[in-house]
């Protein structure tokens, strides 16, 4: 009698015995090379010549700021091309074969190299370097009680001074202040369409070429203090009491207002901070009208600068105290609003503000702090932070 074990055993050699047998057939055969070619790409190309970085501009910045790399053998395409700035890598905004735009990353302050580098090339390209600024610094050009700040678009700043009646430029690479002209400034100012400069006067509104040679009335309007542009090209201006549009032709009052410092326009809304009222208004824009008085935020303490962040997050500073309000859109109340410097951050740089802030400027990621509460003939101090967000629209120049 055979034993039922055996014969299992051997049923199972054979199989075995034959996969075995198709295995060794199999690599006796040499690995199979495919053939690329113009329908079959090699999806890991080696051998290209790495790309030529030839010029960074700006040269200068904080994170958050765009440069334009201009140079050749870069690929039109973000997903085979990589940025590398300091130690990180930059976000590519656009590429073409010869220019990309790039935000700078989170690096130390100082000299950062710059390189990029291909698919398809084994190696990076020649290296050139971008200046990170410092992220808190005093602005010293012993400017007498300033009035407005406002930044161009290849970085020069510039600052107002009511009691020179003239504002200044300082150039962004030597840091040289020259004056731009010769104008009784009262308010803020900022850039608006062709790159002309917009100044808050005695007699209300007017703007200077871009080379300070001529300076025109855009609105005739006593007691103006702030004023921004609405997507559609009309300018809202602010009085201590009142709210007026100004559509190109005619200017209408279109709110009122307690007390009011200053305005800025975002997402539809106009946001003003009524110093009396102790908090940052908001109106609906309608059409040309404004919808009712609304409420973004209240506090116990008068407030006076204002500007908002792209994010929505709402900066507002106190009138009377070293500090700054942040307060982000999706809070659940005013009670997660953040007081800036937090004095326990010993990180935040903040917490160096030892002035009573009257404007708030942000241009791109930096925020610009101005003591414009000072008396006739006394230098106003101006600090310069980065914040890591960017600013809100500006429809005049945007």
């Amino acid at each position: 009698m055979k034993n039922p074990m055996t014969q299992l055993i051997r049923q199972m050699i054979v199989p075995a015995t034959l996969i075995l047998a198709i295995f060794i057939a199999a690599a006796c055969e040499g690995p199979v090379h495919p053939k690329y070619d113009g329908e079959n790409p090699d999806p890991f190309p080696t051998g290209s010549e790495p790309p030529v970085v030839t010029e960074v501009t700006p040269d200068r910045g904080f994170a958050g700021d765009e440069i334009v790399i201009t140079g050749s053998g870069f690929r039109p395409s973000a997903e085979q091309t990589m940025v590398n700035v300091g130690t990180a890598s930059a976000t590519i905004v656009s590429i073409t074969e010869t220019e990309i735009v790039a935000r700078l990353p989170v690096n130390e302050n100082g000299n950062q190299k710059v390189r990029v580098a291909i698919w398809g090339s084994e190696n990076w390209s020649n290296e050139l370097s971008v200046f990170y600024l410092s992220d808190f610094v005093e602005v010293k050009y012993n400017i007498l009680t300033p009035r407005g700040v406002a930044v161009d678009d290849t970085g020069n700043l510039y600052i107002g001074s009511f009691n020179d009646q003239a504002v200044y430029k300082i150039d962004a690479v030597d840091s040289v202040k020259t004056t731009l002209t010769d104008i009784p400034v009262t308010g803020t100012m900022e850039f608006g369409p062709n790159g002309w400069l917009y100044v808050v006067t005695a007699s209300g509104l007017s703007r200077i070429s871009p080379d300070g040679a001529t300076v025109e009335d855009v609105v005739i309007l006593s007691g103006v203090r702030d004023f921004d542009w609405a997507p559609d090209g009309s300018i809202y201006l602010l009085q201590v009491a009142r709210i007026h549009r100004f559509d190109g032709s005619a200017t209408e009052e279109v709110a009122t207002v307690r007390q009011a410092q200053k305005l800025r326009v975002f997402d539809g809304h106009v946001y003003v901070t009524e110093l009396a009222n102790s908090r940052v208004a908001r109106f609906e824009i309608t059409g040309s009208t404004l919808g009712p008085h609304g409420i973004a935020f209240q506090q116990n303490t008068p407030l006076a600068g204002l500007d908002l962040a792209a994010s929505g997050n709402i900066y507002a500073s106190a009138f009377v105290r070293d500090y700054v309000f942040k307060a982000a859109p999706d809070r659940v109340n005013d009670s997660d609003i953040t007081e800036i410097p937090n004095e326990e951050d010993r990180a935040n740089p903040f917490r160096k503000i030892d002035i009573r802030v009257g404007e708030i400027y942000m241009n791109n990621s930096v925020m610009y702090l101005v003591q414009d509460q000072v008396a006739s003939g006394t230098v106003g101090r101006i600090w310069r932070i980065f914040i890591d967000e960017r600013n809100a629209p500006r429809y005049g120049r945007d």
